[in-house]
């Protein structure tokens, strides 16, 4: 059964979009906080791009944003999610976004390479522009907004899933 949470499943980089994940999660936080924002991924230290944890303790300070770290059984998040959300500014074929739509999860994500090729734009998903907040938000709120439009991309996900990628890569 899906909660309430929005899921970003990536390294803290800040080309993986995790600071416009954040920012946009802090303007939604105070219109939905029945809605928990979650950051599902491990701090690279040894990346030019990464977040600093001082970065996150500033936003985790906020009620419904969250920190959960590095997980090893990411799937099980997967299935607790309503939203998973990858605002990469460039991406091979995202592991992340494959999986949430195996998981029959909709998407919001950018029209980066890679993560445009992994999305139905209104069919499994929403592709908003890279680097928007703004526009992240929205396309965010829309999600949260409306459950059977939820439900249908998260079903059509699945779809475009076993058509479009070898499920075998994605372990239950």
């Amino acid at each position: 059964q899906a909660e309430k949470i929005v899921l970003f499943p990536s390294r803290l980089l800040r080309n993986k979009g995790v600071i416009e994940f954040l920012e946009a999660s802090k303007i939604l936080s105070k219109k939905y906080p029945d809605w928990r924002f979650v950051l599902a991924g491990s701090i690279d230290y040894v990346h030019p791009t990464s977040i600093s944890l001082e970065d996150i303790n500033n936003f985790i300070k906020i009620k419904n944003i969250e920190w959960v770290g590095h997980q090893t059984n990411i799937l099980k998040l997967y299935k607790k999610s309503s939203i998973v959300c990858l605002p990469s500014y460039r991406e091979g074929m995202p592991k992340s976004l494959i999986e949430a739509a195996a998981v029959g999860r909709p998407v919001v994500t950018t029209n980066a390479v890679g993560c445009k090729e992994s999305v139905l734009n209104k069919k499994t998903g929403i592709i908003v522009p890279t680097k928007n907040i703004d526009k992240l938000a929205q396309g965010i709120e829309t999600l949260i907004r409306n459950k059977k439009l939820r439900y249908k991309y998260g079903k059509d996900a699945r779809i475009f899933a076993e058509k479009s990628f070898d499920l075998e890569d994605v372990k239950n």
